[in-house]
């Protein structure tokens, strides 16, 4: 996992190309602080969208930044999924 800090907030990757795998490393994670987001990427190297696990995190009060979006389309799925009540970033590239 890598470890990026800006301000206040610090920014932790998850590295797996499965999503199960990816929403246990995001649990665990999240589990380090308040002020913890959990970067996942836009895709997997199979290029299947991780929308569903955007969702479910969010709904389970996890702070994200989705990176790596290319177009206008990923990012407004995204942002559709995404918990207005949490705390995220969407990484346009």
């Amino acid at each position: 996992m890598v470890t990026q800090t800006y301000e206040s907030s610090n920014f932790s990757e998850v590295f797996s190309d499965d999503f199960s795998e990816m929403e246990r490393q995001a649990m665990e994670i999240a589990s380090w602080g308040d002020n913890v987001y959990v970067k996942i990427p836009i895709t997997n190297t199979k290029q299947e969208t991780c929308c569903a696990l955007v969702k479910k995190l969010t709904e389970n009060k996890v702070k994200v930044n989705v990176t790596a979006l290319m177009t206008l389309t990923q990012v407004s799925d995204v942002v559709a999924v995404l918990n207005p009540e949490i705390p995220s970033y969407v990484s346009v590239f």
